[in-house]
């Protein structure tokens, strides 16, 4: 009985480790939800890992390219304003995702902005991500 037991615990820790590592998502749409919640959840490492090693976000408040910059830029910038980043619309169509979402300070809310967003993701990584005002 004990034998059964000891089976049973570590199969239990394998399947907990297992989904512990489970990879991240790689369709357009959930990578880009998973970088839009890295930042609204204050982590900025988790945002850089959404984004290839020469990933680019291009926008209005600044044009970080690869890795290095763009964890300065989530550090420096979008995280300390407390930026709050909703999600209105996101469609995938092969590697492109396109939609649109509001950009905020997450303590006040008072100044809203809708954003247009494009982007490719290659291999569960954003390779590039544009965000220009919705005109």
């Amino acid at each position: 009985m004990r034998k059964y037991i000891r089976v049973l615990v570590v199969l239990s820790v394998a399947l907990l480790a297992f989904i512990a590592c489970s990879p991240q998502p790689t369709d357009p749409v959930s990578v880009t939800e998973a970088f839009f919640t890295a930042i609204n959840q204050g982590k900025a490492e988790a945002a850089v890992n959404c984004f290839a090693k020469d990933g680019e976000l291009i926008s209005v408040f600044g044009q970080p390219k690869g890795i290095d910059s763009l964890r300065n830029y989530f550090q420096k910038s979008l995280i300390p304003l407390k930026t709050k980043l909703d999600v209105v619309d996101l469609k995938a169509d092969g590697e492109n995702v396109t939609g649109t979402f509001i950009i905020a300070n997450s303590e006040t809310n008072n100044v809203r902005v809708l954003l247009k967003l494009v982007g490719v993701v290659q291999a569960g990584k954003i390779k590039t991500m544009t965000w220009t005002t919705n005109k």
